[in-house]
């Protein structure tokens, strides 16, 4: 991809496709903060939950959580097909379900060495 805007583009296509799939798997979830400023991020590494150089900055990632039984699931466990998928979508793409740390929500792709 020849700049930073073509994968943004291909990032939410991707996005799209798993959104889709998990729909007819009957994993239905709710996106959030897909755009992050660079204040917010620096909120969420002083808190300990986030990183300076986040990928939320650069709109190359997504938080989604999963509805089950009609609410948000913080479940790790409940995020693991969705994250198996993801994966198959693109090189790029990674999943914070496979994060040293879990960050089950998590739906990115690496650039710049970022996941």
């Amino acid at each position: 991809m020849s700049d930073l805007n073509d994968k943004r583009v291909e990032f939410m296509r991707c996005v799209a496709l798993l959104v889709l799939w998990a729909n007819e798997n009957n994993l239905p979830v709710i996106g959030r903060e897909l755009e992050r400023t660079a204040s917010q991020a620096a909120l969420y590494v002083k808190s300990g939950a986030g990183i300076a150089n986040s990928l939320h900055m650069k709109m190359l990632a997504i938080d989604l959580h999963r509805v089950k039984d009609g609410k948000i699931t913080l479940d790790g466990s409940d995020y693991k097909a969705l994250a198996d998928h993801w994966i198959t979508l693109h090189p790029l793409a990674r999943a914070g379900y496979f994060f040293k740390r879990m960050d089950a929500y998590h739906f990115s792709f690496e650039h710049e060495g970022v996941k």
